[in-house]
């Protein structure tokens, strides 16, 4: 069993590097991190201090029965961008359990052919000739859990899938149930499916509205009320299958953020940042 620290001599080689916690009996991978000093140790001790984190409470069970996962370093010597690159894609390709996030950059991480194609072949359009009235909803392939706050999950299937089987899949998939205030709920008249990349799969009309306290079929109640749109047909829009981009900074993905629904005021209202780039950084002379 693996139970060694790394050196001082060792953590000061490593920069950025990404690790993984794995069974030490299977080898199945538990959970995908990245950091820098003595991060790869940190879950496992904080588990052992009595953390109340879903990750923690699991490897101090782990733990109790005398089972202590083996922590392994995937790369090193990375920039901070390549470790959340890398990070992202090992938790998009592998699904740890114990990840409850996908990791940064998992839009560009792991997508079909089609997606792809739908993606780089869309024509751009700005974000600023947005209508008030639609809602944007991000359908994302994968265990995936909307609001931190809440411990409930979905299994969720790519986009190409639920168009295989009809917009009755695809109406299903993006009419609720989502967390809005009721007056901005009123004013959505129109839902639309977006993918990996901010672009536009689909548009529908939304006629009815309900406030919901649980998902269908399924008595756990959510913590607040949320809404669910009905009577939902295909629409045309001049966005449809376009890429959404904001003229004020092109280059930049505005429907990238950890919500699961964007309006389309927002979107209109308020340009992304600009994508990072990488700082030279200038020697001094002596």
């Amino acid at each position: 069993m693996h139970t060694e620290v790394l050196r001082p001599d060792v953590i000061a080689q490593l920069g950025f590097y990404v690790y993984r916690l794995c069974d030490a009996g299977s080898g199945d991978t538990l959970y995908v991190g990245k950091g820098h000093g003595g991060r790869v140790h940190a879950h496992l001790a904080a588990a052992a201090a009595g953390g109340e984190k879903r990750k923690e409470a699991a490897l101090r069970e782990m733990l109790s029965r005398g089972q202590r996962p083996v922590e392994r370093v995937v790369r090193w010597g990375l920039s901070e961008r390549e470790a959340l690159t890398l990070e992202a894609a090992l938790i998009a390709v592998i699904q740890p359990p114990l990840n409850s996030t996908s990791g940064h950059g998992v839009d560009d991480t792991d997508i079909t052919v089609s997606e792809l194609n739908a993606r780089l072949g869309a024509a751009p359009f700005d974000v600023r000739q947005l209508p008030d009235d639609v809602l944007f909803v991000k359908v994302r392939e994968g265990s995936y859990k909307p609001y931190e706050d809440e411990d409930i999950w979905f299994e969720n299937e790519p986009y190409e899938a639920l168009a295989l089987r009809g917009d009755s899949a695809i109406i299903d998939r993006i009419c609720g149930d989502w967390r809005v205030g009721l007056h901005s709920a009123r004013r959505i008249t129109r839902i639309a499916a977006i993918t990996s990349g901010g672009v536009v799969r689909s548009v529908f009309d939304a006629a009815g509205l309900a406030a919901v306290t649980s998902s269908p079929g399924s008595n756990v109640r959510y913590k607040t009320v949320r809404y669910r749109w009905s009577s939902l047909t295909r629409a045309d829009a001049p966005y449809d299958g376009c890429r959404l981009v904001h003229g004020v900074v092109p280059d930049a993905d505005p429907t990238k953020c950890q919500s699961p629904i964007l309006y389309s005021q927002a979107l209109r209202d308020k340009a992304p940042k600009p994508p990072q780039t990488t700082r030279k950084t200038r020697r001094k002379k002596g």
